[in-house]
């Protein structure tokens, strides 16, 4: 399975509030919750969102092995996301 590219709109919507996600993994659970809260007191900080799209991508990079890790992947990246 390979994460896709950090320019891929759904990083954008997943770190913005737009899509709403149910992580297994609890790293993809906790480093959300925490780039939420950052993004939510400066949601028009462009270097922020980017910032946050790099550090939840890499999560799933350094994990990709891990089924759940897969799972959740497949949330954000088809309609299985809670939308």
């Amino acid at each position: 399975m390979v994460v896709p590219s950090s320019s891929s709109p759904e990083w954008k919507q997943l770190v913005t509030g737009k899509k709403q996600c149910d992580f297994e993994f609890l790293a993809a659970r906790m480093t959300m919750g925490r780039l939420r809260l950052m993004i939510d007191s400066n949601p028009n900080n462009a270097a922020a969102i980017q910032q946050s799209i790099d550090e939840i991508r890499e999560v799933f990079v350094k994990n990709i092995n891990l089924p759940k890790v897969q799972r959740d992947l497949g949330k954000v990246f088809t309609q299985g996301g809670l939308s």
